[in-house]
């Protein structure tokens, strides 16, 4: 897929391409089963603390002391 076709695909839609991708995402980490920010990092060439965020984002914190 291009770019050119993601975006007569969804022309009509109240969609972007930004929130397909977070969308997969977010898909990709409920898959896999686990909480697992390194996999998702290495399937999408993320940086291991935006993959955090996006696992904490589908499961919740793991460490509920943090600050939000």
């Amino acid at each position: 897929m291009s770019r050119v076709w993601l975006r007569y695909a969804v022309r009509d839609r109240q969609t972007t391409l930004s929130g397909l991708s977070q969308d997969r995402i977010l898909d990709e980490a409920e898959a896999i089963g686990i909480p697992d920010p390194l996999h998702v990092a290495a399937i999408f060439g993320l940086h291991p603390d935006t993959a955090q965020r996006y696992v904490d984002a589908f499961y919740g914190r793991a460490d509920s002391s943090a600050p939000e």
